[in-house]
């Protein structure tokens, strides 16, 4: 009778153990997706505000309308489109980006 509640008892702390290295893993793997749309959030960003100019403000990227992002080789699988609306004199840009 004491084995087998010594074996329940060791079983119930190997499951606890087993359940949360997986639930660790998985965080750590949401967490590396959120850093990789975050990096690549900000490379968008970065280029939009490079193409700040008179010349291009209804033209270029910052033109209002909705956008698609090109494929970035270094983003692999992640997508991004952003929606750009006059509020008074300036331009407001809402970006998604989704990274599987």
């Amino acid at each position: 009778m004491v084995e087998v509640i010594v074996a329940a008892v060791l079983f119930a702390v190997a499951s606890a153990g087993i359940f949360a290295t997986i639930s660790y893993t998985n965080r750590s793997i949401e967490s590396n997706t959120r850093v990789r749309a975050s990096v690549f959030s900000k490379k968008i960003l970065d280029q939009l505000n490079r193409e700040v100019s008179a010349a291009t403000w209804n033209t270029g990227g910052l033109s209002v309308g909705n956008h698609n992002v090109a494929a970035d080789p270094d983003f692999t699988g992640c997508t991004a489109s952003y929606v750009v609306s006059n509020v008074s004199s300036t331009r407001k840009v809402v970006l998604t980006v989704d990274c599987p």
